[in-house]
């Protein structure tokens, strides 16, 4: 994948199918729960997407477990740089 990002701070990182809707119901997720995005960056290769969504604070285990169980995505992982 290639993409131009900023690597600092909470990153969501995120593997799905590219397919319409994952980026707003992911939005959606974070939304809901008042967790802003600082920015994100998407790069694709072949039907697949992987995304870097650069957030300002934790995601609770509940929202991880939402994200984790939406349709087309394959992986998500929260991490601290």
């Amino acid at each position: 994948y290639e993409l131009d990002a900023t690597l600092e701070g909470l990153v969501l990182v995120l593997q799905n199918e590219d397919r319409p809707g994952v980026i707003g119901a992911v939005g959606t997720i974070l939304g809901k729960r008042q967790i802003n995005v600082a920015r994100m960056q998407v790069g694709l290769d072949q039907g697949q997407a992987f995304a870097l969504w650069n957030i300002d604070q934790q995601i609770p285990d509940d929202a991880m477990k939402e994200l984790r169980a939406l349709p087309h995505v394959r992986s998500v992982l929260l991490v601290k740089l």
